[in-house]
Order: structure tokens, then sequence, then C-alpha cells
């Protein structure tokens, strides 16, 4: 079975810290199939499913490209919230505030990668971190989690990351190139690509 791979920006080991600290509180109220770990939490640009290699290599031309011409920039987060039914959302997530920056790279992400023949997500992007999936039990937005994420936290963003899904394992993610914002000194990890 081949790898699955998508393009995504790392969050801070801080915010993941954070992050993990609010999903403690929030197990407090509700059950989940699935609990993202701190070491995965990511921002998703583009998601590819398998890839044959020569593929990847149009991933990472297309990749350094656009990151070469985007500068760092600041992100933070806005709250919890949650996809499907209000008391019970299919997947809680942090929301990001606006940051015009980021959709730009995805947008130009999304155009350049649909030019070269891979299939993009039609639905409107809604930039977020995972934190759960799969709603068991429990009511996740109740008062509790109002005041989870409540105070107003955020990075600097100076990375894409290419990564691959590693089913089974933990941290779920493995990077496999990493390119700088603004620069091309992208790190690669040459015993996996």
């Amino acid at each position: 079975m081949k790898n699955h791979y998508f393009l995504a920006i790392p969050v801070a080991e801080e915010i993941g810290e954070y992050l993990q600290r609010e999903t403690i509180r929030l197990k407090e109220s509700c059950s989940y199939r699935q609990w993202t770990d701190m070491h995965d939490y990511h921002i998703t640009l583009f998601f590819f499913g398998p890839l044959p290699e020569e593929e990847l290599e149009k991933v990472v031309g297309i990749s350094t490209k656009i990151s070469d011409s985007h500068t760092a920039f600041d992100v933070s987060i806005s709250g919890i919230e949650g996809f499907g039914d209000k008391r019970h959302p299919r997947v809680v997530f942090a929301a990001l505030a606006a940051c015009p920056e980021l959709v730009k790279i995805q947008s130009e992400l999304k155009e350049a990668l649909a030019g070269h023949g891979f299939i993009p997500d039609n639905r409107p992007y809604h930039s977020h971190i995972t934190l759960a999936k799969g709603w068991l039990s429990g009511q996740a937005f109740d008062r509790r989690l109002e005041k989870l994420c409540s105070q107003s936290i955020g990075w600097k963003i100076d990375r894409i990351v290419l990564y691959a899904v590693m089913p089974g394992q933990i941290p779920h993610y493995n990077s496999i190139k990493i390119f700088s914002l603004g620069k091309s000194n992208e790190q690669i990890f040459p015993d996996i690509l």
C-alpha cells in the first residue's frame, strides 16, 4: 500500500502543548473515536492521497516555487468550533482568525497543483487544526467549551511541510520535506523520499 501525502503547516510546539491542555479539558464533557496526538496538529493546505515518486517530485517543485514567493506571517487561534451538529459535531477543531496570507498560500498551491493534474478539494477552504473526530457521546459545545481557547494565542508561520500518513503509528504523520517560506533551503529527509 502506498503512503498518502498532504501539504500542511505545522503547529508550533508551544501551541501544540496549549491545545493538548485544552483537549484534556474538552474530554471531560464528550467522547470521540479519535483524538489528535499533540505531535500531529497541523493546518492542511492540500491532501493528495497516494502518490508515485514522479508525482512527489512535481509536488516538491511546485511547493518550493510557492514557498519561495512568500515570507513568514502570524496566525492565531480564535476558539474551538466543530463541523456538523453544534451539540455533538463530527469534528472538533481549533479555528483560526482570518489570515489573508494563509488563504493566499493555500489558493496558490491549489491552483498550481490542479494545473499539474492533482485533484483539489472543491469545498471552500476553512483553515483549522483538528482536535477530535467521530463523536461518540456527550456534548462538546456546552458552557465548558466557551471557556476553552478563550485567550488569543498565535505563532509565526515560517514553513510548509510535505507529510506522509503513517497508519497505526504515533505520531500519525511523518515529515518528508520542509519548505521554508521565502528561502530555497528546504530540508529534505533523503531516506524517506
